[in-house]
């Protein structure tokens, strides 16, 4: 008596377990389902990783950018001082420095920085011809 119970329990367990998935599900064997849960986890390490190197990346781009705008600007502040009497002290050039136009693509605005370098220039060479006269 006790053999044919588990016999016919048997038999129901291999046939739950054989059986096909009712419409809409899939059967999933337990390593391939662990090895999908830990893929999907990977790849939400990867993606928080890549954004951060991103952002890194950004960050650096901007420090570049603000890097080639400065000397762009140091070099034409040489180039229109170069034969005049103007002189800035170290002050006045970091003022000019501070706040440099920048275009679109992050380089310098030379017309914007040159307009305002021209016209630091021309109060200097202003105050200097009022002082002395």
């Amino acid at each position: 008596m006790l053999s044919e119970t588990w016999r016919r329990r048997r038999r129901d367990v291999l046939r739950f377990v054989t059986r096909a998935p009712a419409p809409g599900f899939v059967r999933v064997d337990k390593d391939d389902h662990i090895h999908t849960l830990t893929a999907a986890l990977r790849a939400t390490e990867l993606e928080a990783e890549r954004d951060t190197q991103e952002a890194s990346l950004r960050g650096l781009h901007a420090e570049a950018a603000a890097r080639a705008r400065g000397l762009r600007a140091a070099a034409l502040l040489v180039e229109r001082t170069r034969g005049t009497e103007v002189v800035f002290n170290e002050l006045e050039v970091a003022g000019l420095m501070a706040d440099l136009p920048a275009r679109a693509d992050a380089l310098l605005d030379q017309d914007a920085f040159l307009a305002a370098l021209d016209e630091h220039i021309w109060t200097r060479r202003l105050s200097a011809i009022t002082t002395n006269a």
